[in-house]
């Protein structure tokens, strides 16, 4: 461990001169902080033990308006730069390199650039292909129109001539703002920051977009990307001096001396009086009563001012963090709305904070702020709950210390908390603290009037307040794309004919552009080579134990001082009607009252003692069998070793006296799940895409559908309307399940990851835990595969498609698992990627081969076209028979399952996926051979292997597409498509 600086303050390496240099105690490494002389720029380096380094390159980029320049120019600044002249070297370089991140982010008010790996020679590697992309990128005018937007003329000289916009970013935004939240928190920014860059949309709005420039794109990168301002951030075990060394070598000796610029914004001002105002999103339900939004947001302090900051998170933990936190029951139970959450971003200058109501009304929303601010004036006259405020201090020590990789790696949430405070001014070590700053804070609220001093300053006495109405509209996206072809109209009718001539021929030159894009070699990008893949694989070792009731799996890993615990039982039969209801229960059981504790208490107690606590469904397809899976439902939770008894406490209460009988609270949870599910279908549309279309290719495939597809949707949508008419009957179907499943059909099994002290520690407990579960002999069977048509259409409101197509390969192809997940890595990158992004403007679209369930999955995401897409997909396999793969192509390919097979896995994930392998009959052992068949391939395997592929895909594939109606059955017009609504709101 690093437990002091090598570098003392005003040290001067490399060119660089130490300004911080700090050992950060409860992250066990040292954070630096220096400046370099020649050009001003800055460095901070997190050395720590972390075999996995990254790197972020960030500048800061402040938007004048909503025509997304930052977004685009994330885009194209790794469409090809000076070192590396050709069209795309990040998408190349993800297939060169044995990375375990890699990606580009633009945020309200700066653009970033990490990547992280665990080979030394692949981090350098990316790191110059980076520091040459940020900084001397060719923004070609090209790589302009495709990342960015375009003017196609469709019938040049027909009487029906018309003008289309085409572009990536352009469709990534559509796609994007089909989402009812996200335009909700653009429309909160607009009102909060009115003086302010964050009023506009950074990621660009698809009207605004379309009227960007080239030239302003230009002028923007002169105007941002400099290296006397970019932050250049590190973390992990490479020595300080070896980073310094390169980005001096690679970028900073031969760039010019130029004066370091303070950042250009002031705060927002105050406002005379607060906002009331309102907005709409597009919804096309049937029935739009009780859809609204309605947001109470306000600016709060700057974020300069970490200490207030830290108690206003506290106290919005303690007011919101669960359906028992004072504010939120209030607004809750008062059946004004029917959920309530807020929403913090401590990533810009001056902190929004917004408290927004969820399924309200017009009518409703002088009701519902008379009762927020009553509520508050109430709450800050009395002390809060002990019991609460030790759960929001849990819940900070658990979002700073907890090693998680749920966002990327876990040095990438150091940068968010260190380097985006140092683009606003603000010393790192505010961010990287923690300790220290909940122990101020802990003697801070021993002030009684700690909290209501917080309310009043923040809440009830602050002008800078806005109430939003946010309302539904049937009619708002026909408005929109009616607006967008009245823009492109005008457009049209001011073209005279050797303008539309010019753009007849920039979409040949486009054209030419894409296809030559295919033909470049990439020899000028570094590389690694096979020899440089690691032979064996990760392998995370389980030890065993017997206790009365259980066998103990424990892998041993640092984390931090946080034990998980996952405890595993089988499932006995079940008939496929009680199936989605065993779901139900697991959505529902960490919700509910157990042992003595109701909900609301119980929710208290998780939230005070537990940094999480869950209920899952397992389906562990078995290796080597045909459509056989192990089907298992779990509790499971996280602690800080110091709270192991209540996490027993917990697992034993909630499996002996789980309350199913509390009608008012299942009836608020299933309501609250149901609105979420029909908020969120745009969100969720591609994955539903994917399980809907696998659903009918195996009876695993059947059962995922029916626990996490849209059946399981519906489903929920049905018990919303049976428990309004007979709540016994629903209580009666869930309490049936429960007695079921603890009556389980086999072993049940206790997962422990912690380090080897809370091993110890824990002994006491496992010992007296017994399980009272008895033993059944009725087996789980899989559910029978139910057809549907070939091609299924399903209504959203997005402007944009989402499609896939699987079909279902047998079990022999096992043997050819390596080669025929080879080929999807090919398909993906030679043919899917070309077609569906670069030419078609969807934002993604992949290739996958899940080799214990069998089925092979094509898919796009925000996709502008649906026929064209799913004939791509069948095209995408002639690419193995016309002679178009090469050995480089082969072992790009390698390099890139090698990235999947061996992503690193947050220290608390390592036990379940150990264990998972155990479940699987996926032994280490078979693991290897199966790596060792991939590093030996040859692209006959390949080639022989897709084969089999094409052999059963022509049997029988099922293709799902999800987008607006208008979409749907325009573009499917002439295919035997079936096309309903995505939710069977009538049944």
């Amino acid at each position: 461990m690093h437990t002091k600086p090598r570098y003392a303050i005003n040290e001067t390496i490399e060119g660089f001169t130490v300004k911080k240099a700090s050992f950060i105690e409860e992250l066990g490494m040292v954070a630096y902080e220096l400046l370099h002389t020649k050009t001003g720029a800055t460095v901070i380096q997190l050395e720590n033990e972390d075999v996995e380094n990254m790197f972020v390159i960030s500048v800061q980029t402040l938007p004048s308006n909503s025509k997304g320049t930052a977004h685009i120019l994330e885009h194209i600044a790794l469409c090809g730069s000076k070192k590396y002249p050709i069209p795309d070297p990040f998408f190349s370089m993800t297939r060169r390199s044995l990375n375990t991140f890699m990606n580009a982010m633009t945020g309200s008010d700066f653009t970033c650039y990490p990547a992280a790996s665990k080979v030394e020679k692949d981090y350098f590697n990316l790191l110059e292909v980076y520091l040459d992309a940020v900084f001397h990128p060719l923004l070609d005018k090209m790589s302009f129109l495709q990342e960015g937007h375009r003017l196609e003329i469709k019938n040049f000289g027909k009487d029906n001539e018309s003008l289309e916009n085409h572009g990536v970013v352009y469709n990534e935004m559509k796609g994007s703002l089909s989402s009812s939240e996200t335009r909700l928190w653009h429309e909160i920014m607009l009102h909060l920051f009115e003086k302010l860059p964050y009023r506009h949309n950074s990621g660009g709005e698809p009207s605004a977009i379309a009227n960007l420039s080239y030239e302003e794109l230009l002028k923007f990168h002169q105007t941002f990307y400099t290296p006397s301002d970019a932050i250049f951030f590190f973390s992990g075990n490479i020595p300080l001096e070896k980073n310094l060394s390169f980005i001096n070598t690679q970028l900073l000796n031969a760039e010019s001396p130029k004066k370091k610029q303070p950042p250009t914004m002031a705060l927002q001002p105050a406002f005379k009086k607060p906002k009331k105002v309102e907005g709409f999103y597009p919804c096309e339900d049937k029935n739009l009563n009780d859809k609204a939004y309605v947001a109470f947001s306000f600016v709060s302090c700057p974020v300069e001012n970490q200490t207030d900051l830290l108690a206003l998170l506290l106290l919005d933990s303690i007011l919101m963090e669960t359906d028992a936190s004072p504010l939120k029951k209030a607004l809750i139970d008062s059946k004004l709305c029917l959920s309530a959450d807020s929403y913090i971003d401590q990533e810009v200058l001056q902190v929004p904070i917004a408290f927004v109501c969820q399924n309200s009304s017009k009518d409703k929303i002088d009701a519902l702020e008379k009762l927020f601010f009553d509520t508050l004036k109430e709450l800050k006259t009395k002390p809060f709950d002990q019991n609460l405020i030790d759960g929001a201090f849990l819940s900070l020590e658990f979002s700073r210390l907890e090693i998680s990789r749920s966002f990327g790696p876990f040095a990438l949430s150091l940068f968010w908390r260190s380097g985006l405070l140092k683009h606003h001014g603000i010393d790192i070590e505010h961010g990287l603290f923690t300790y220290s700053h909940l122990q101020n804070l802990k003697k801070a609220i021993k002030d009684p009037a700690f909290f209501s001093n917080l309310i009043d300053q923040y809440f009830l006495n602050n002008p800078s307040y806005v109430r939003l109405l946010f309302s539904p509209s049937k009619t708002l996206r026909q408005e929109e794309e009616k607006a967008l072809n009245s823009d492109l109209a005008k457009k049209l009718a001011a073209m005279n004919t050797l303008e539309k001539e010019a753009l007849i021929k920039q979409e040949k030159t486009f054209a030419l552009y894409q296809e030559n894009m295919a033909k470049q070699s990439l020899e000028c990008l570094p590389n690694l080579s096979l020899s440089d893949i690691p032979l064996e694989g990760d392998n995370y070792a389980l030890t065993t134990e017997s206790f009365s009731s259980f066998t103990l799996y424990h892998h041993t890993s640092f984390t931090n001082h946080i034990i998980y615990a996952e405890l595993f039982m089988e499932i006995p039969h079940l008939s496929e009607e009680e199936m989605p209801f065993l779901k139900l229960l697991c959505d529902l059981l960490p919700h509910l009252g157990a042992g003595k504790r109701n909900s609301d208490e119980n929710l208290i107690f998780i939230n005070s003692h537990l940094g999480d606590f869950h209920s899952k469904l397992h389906i562990f397809n078995q290796w080597g069998e045909e459509d056989s899976a192990k089907v298992q439902w779990s509790i499971g939770g996280k602690v800080m070793e110091d709270s192991i008894e209540h996490l027993f406490t917990l697992f034993n209460d909630t499996l002996t006296n789980p309350h199913l009988s509390a009608i008012p609270t299942i009836e608020k949870l299933i309501t609250q799940i149901t609105s979420s599910i029909e908020a969120g279908a745009n969100q969720r549309a591609m994955g539903y895409a994917k399980t809907l279309s696998c659903s009918t290719l195996s009876k695993s495939g059947r059962l995922r559908e029916l626990w996490y597809g849209l059946s399981y949707a519906n489903f929920l949508l049905d018990i919303k309307k049976q428990f309004a008419k007979s709540p016994d009957k629903v209580i009666a179907s869930l309490k049936n399940v429960w007695g079921k499943i603890t009556c389980n059909s086999g072993a049940n099994n206790f997962v422990l990851t912690c380090d080897q002290t809370s091993r110890k520690k824990i002994t006491p407990y496992l010992n007296a835990f017994n399980l009272k579960i008895s033993t059944s002999k009725n087996i789980f069977t899989l559910p029978k595969i139910v057809s549907l048509p070939s091609l299924e259409g399903k209504i959203i409101t997005s402007p944009v498609a989402f499609c896939a197509s699987s079909f279902s390969l047998p079990l022999s192809c096992q043997k050819i698992a390596p080669f025929i997940g080879l080929s999807t890595y090919m398909m993906e990158n030679l043919f899917l990627h070309p077609t569906i992004r670069e030419k078609g403007g969807a934002y993604g679209s992949g290739a996958a081969y899940h080799a214990l369930s069998g089925n092979f999955v094509l898919h796009s995401y925000r996709d502008p076209h649906i026929k064209g897409t799913f004939n791509a997909f069948d095209k995408a396999f002639s690419i193995f028979t016309s002679s178009k793969v090469s050995e480089q192509d082969l072992s790009q390919a390698i390099l890139g399952m090698i990235q999947d097979l061996d992503s690193p896995l947050s220290p608390g994930d390592r036990g379940v996926a150990a264990y998972s392998y155990l479940m699987i009959k996926k032994s280490f052992k078979i693991r290897q051979e199966l790596r060792g068949k991939m590093l030996n391939a040859q692209l006959s395997d390949i080639v022989d292997a897709v084969q089999s592929v094409i052999t059963n895909k022509n049997k029988a594939c099922a293709q799902v597409a999800f987008s607006n109606k208008d979409k749907l059955s325009s573009e499917l017009k002439d295919l035997p498509a079936h096309i309903s609504p995505v939710f069977n709101l009538d049944v």
